[in-house]
């Protein structure tokens, strides 16, 4: 699945999405005074000024706010549901040829449950036509037909053969199935999540709750949905608290700083008190992202997988409800805010980096199997399980020459196993190297995942063929590094720490609302506080809130290696210093597990 195809899975009101399409009837003064009311970040008026829709969505640079004609919106609105069929009514699980045809479930109140059939049965005639051996595509085709028609099914159960003839009808296919499997372990698998997604985890924990030791939740693929019902299920497993934040921007004067925040609270008891894995990918996008977050956030299981998609802003919609003389059936979906997880951090362009990366998707799955069993053995200490798991994944990703200074080794080797850095092209990291400005875009481009707009403004001396050229493109559209003036960015240029500890400081502030907050609250007095006297005006926020901004009333956390005083500011950057200062805010966000 590319990602310029994931545009049918969308979801209504508050929503996580990801489309492109054309604008259409929407005139671009329309289209500007809605950006200008609703985009979550202030829009620049050069965007404003462009003369049609789609240029200014273009310019924008925001793959997710777009214009949606009526018949892409009510593509949209349809794809939470769950999916009606006509059929019987049971889930099978055969992959291949080779697979029994066995039933995995029978959906309550349908016509196979309505004639006997039970999970474990397994499906060898179709209309009297013997089916073993044949593909499961096949096979399914045979059982659908016609509303209202006959279907004799042929199947063995306990060796015993049997048969029985069901009339087809249209039937529900819940997002959200659940089955227990040997072991204590219950496998839930959840496609989307919808009005029904509550409902149907509320129903497989009750179900299965007394003879679970471990819920293993499968996501992968799950690109989003209803924010509530995400926030309202992680409720289910993590108990009452906040699962979610968005914070927008809002023109009520009475806003100490500009930005309103909308918080998605559960009320809930817990469901269960058992350990949860969450098996996730790269296409586990925006509210399975807010889900998978919560649950790390409160401890009540861990993730592993790839890393999800990206997705940490949020979208409302702009139709005929609200707009009824800008639209007529179309829509125009805006990004109005950023979303944080229980503990401050976004997902976005980030994702939810799992507690074990897997990046094979095969190895993830067996993984992610394998750890539920280990949990259900011996489910009140999976915690103490996990760490030590956790710490041999890291062990066998080394760096074969991050050896030396070990807070840099760790941080190196850290950072590597969970795919947020690079060795060189020999494979070794030469920690001791300088860091030019090219090498710090691209290691935080690969961290970052960020979108590459097309009319991203280039610089003179960086050409489009470079192998940083896209990762300095993206760094300076998100504001986390810039040129030195005159157009240029000198990409060969080694870095000086304080050039260095600014980058890192503005990356804090993109990945985490609470030292973002933190730091719009700050002044001269608050970074006098520190003796920075030998680092450059520009640099002293960030060097101040990498120092002390983390932590409590009766203690703060410094994430460099030294009291910044004890730093020389101007001297060059060493690329085992830039990984040191990256994982200790990683760490200390909780954003990283080990």
């Amino acid at each position: 699945m590319k990602k310029n195809h994931i545009r049918a899975a969308l979801s209504a009101a508050l929503l996580f999405a990801l489309l492109a399409s054309p604008a259409s009837a929407l005139t671009a003064e329309q289209a500007g005074e809605l950006l200008e009311l609703y985009y979550v970040d202030p829009v620049d008026q050069s965007i404003l000024d462009l003369p049609t829709v789609d240029q200014m969505l273009d310019a924008l640079g925001d793959p997710y706010t777009e214009f949606l004609s009526a018949q892409e919106y009510q593509d949209f609105l349809g794809t939470m549901e769950d999916e009606t069929l006509v059929g019987v009514g049971m889930v099978t699980s055969a992959q291949t040829a080779e697979d029994p045809f066995v039933v995995e479930e029978v959906l309550a109140n349908g016509p196979a449950a309505r004639g006997g059939l039970e999970a474990g049965d397994v499906i060898v005639g179709v209309d009297h036509v013997d089916v073993e051996g044949m593909e499961p595509d096949q096979i399914i085709a045979m059982i659908r037909g016609q509303e209202g028609s006959e279907v004799v099914i042929t199947y063995l159960r306990d060796g015993s053969r049997n048969t029985v003839t069901l009339v087809r009808e249209t039937v529900a296919i819940p997002s959200t199935t659940g089955r227990l499997l040997e072991g204590g372990v219950c496998y839930i698998q959840c496609t989307t999540w919808g009005q029904e997604t509550l409902g149907h985890f509320h129903d497989i924990i009750g179900r299965y709750a007394p003879e679970t030791q471990c819920w293993l939740i499968d996501l992968r693929g799950n690109l989003g949905g209803l924010t509530e019902a995400a926030t309202r299920t992680a409720g289910l497993f993590c108990g009452p608290g906040n699962m979610l934040s968005l914070r927008g921007r809002t023109q009520d004067p009475e806003s100490p700083d500009g930005y309103v925040y909308e918080t998605y609270p559960s009320r809930s008891v817990p469901a269960t008190d058992k350990p949860v894995v969450i098996l996730v990918d790269g296409y586990s996008a925006s509210a399975s992202e807010v889900f998978s977050a919560a649950l790390r956030d409160y401890d009540a299981g861990v993730v592993v997988g790839d890393r999800t998609y990206g997705k940490g802003v949020a979208q409302s919609i702009l139709d005929q409800s609200n707009y009824p003389q800008y639209f007529d059936g179309d829509c125009l979906k805006i990004t109005i805010a950023r979303a944080y997880s229980p503990v401050g951090n976004t997902s976005d362009a980030l994702g939810v980096i799992p507690d074990l990366w897997v990046e094979d998707p095969v190895a993830a799955e067996n993984l992610a199997v394998d750890l539920a069993f280990t949990f259900a053995q011996d489910p009140e200490n999976w915690r103490q399980t996990f760490q030590d798991v956790a710490q041999l994944f890291v062990d066998d990703t080394r760096f074969p020459d991050a050896m030396g200074d070990a807070a840099q080794d760790r941080a190196a080797n850290t950072l590597r196993a969970y795919g947020l850095i690079r060795g060189r092209d020999d494979g070794l990291f030469h920690p001791q190297d300088t860091l030019t400005r090219a090498e710090l875009a691209q290691m935080l481009a690969n961290a970052l995942r960020y979108w590459v707009p097309e009319n991203a403004a280039g610089y003179a001396d960086v050409d489009a063929q470079a192998w940083y050229a896209d990762a300095v493109a993206a760094v300076s559209v998100q504001g986390l590094m810039e040129g030195v003036g005159q157009g240029l960015f000198v990409p060969d240029a080694p870095l000086t720490r304080q050039e260095l500890f600014t980058v890192m400081g503005r990356l804090g502030r993109r990945l985490n609302d609470d030292l973002d907050l933190v730091a719009r609250q700050s002044s001269q007095e608050d970074w006098d506080l520190r003796d920075l006297g030998g680092y450059a005006p520009w640099a002293r926020p960030s060097v101040w809130l990498l120092s002390c901004a983390l932590g409590d009333n009766a203690s703060t956390v410094n994430l460099l290696w030294d009291e910044p005083e004890n730093i020389d500011p101007n001297a060059l950057a060493t690329r085992g210093e830039a990984a040191q200062v990256f994982y200790s805010l990683l760490y200390s966000l909780a954003i990283l597990y080990q």
